[in-house]
């Protein structure tokens, strides 16, 4: 299990004690997803930025088996990162800035999601992946093309979870708590 927060902050527990790990950055952590991928490797990646900052961000990748985290490349340097999800080596998507997948060796940036900050991103599979961020941004790729949900309530989304026929948006809407739940 790999635990981060703020400042760089990656800790790992071995099932007996907490290590901690040298992320080589002061950045805060603002998002970690790992996933089993070819042949049974356990791949983790971290996003390391400011969220009101545009000038370092970092893509991290975390080595489970010597737990040394080593920067994977991030070519869009004028583009804050914020979040991460894959459950292949093949496609990695990333948000924040705009909406991008690393497939083939090759960054793609996706612009049918409206240029409005990006908080998180989760997926089932390559072909339905949810994004939600700031002004009640909510959309979904089914793997030809986005589909930007404006009916949803106004409200700054910070996380989601995707589970089987519903996804789930956490933020906040007029100073409260606020929960978005859609189902197919």
């Amino acid at each position: 299990m790999i635990v981060v927060s703020g400042n760089g902050f990656l800790a790992y527990y071995n099932g007996s004690s907490w290590q901690k790990l040298d992320s080589g950055t002061d950045l805060p952590i603002q998002d970690i997803w790992g996933a089993i991928v070819d042949n049974d490797k356990i791949r983790i990646l971290c996003t390391a930025s400011e969220k009101y900052n545009t000038s370092e961000k970092k893509l991290l990748e975390v080595d489970p088996i010597t737990n040394e985290v080593e920067e994977f490349e991030w070519p869009f340097q004028d583009r804050r990162i914020h979040s991460v999800w894959f459950n292949s080596s093949h496609q990695i998507w990333i948000c924040g800035a705009g909406v991008f997948v690393h497939k083939h060796s090759i960054w793609k940036e996706y612009g049918e999601v409206p240029l409005i900050f990006t908080n998180r991103i989760r997926g089932l599979d390559i072909n339905d992946i949810f994004v939600v961020g700031d002004f009640g941004l909510v959309a979904h790729y089914n793997g030809l093309s986005w589909k930007v949900y404006p009916e949803v309530n106004f409200a700054l989304y910070t996380s989601l979870d995707f589970k089987e026929d519903f996804m789930m948006a956490a933020g906040q809407r007029n100073g409260k708590g606020y929960i978005l739940k859609m189902s197919r």
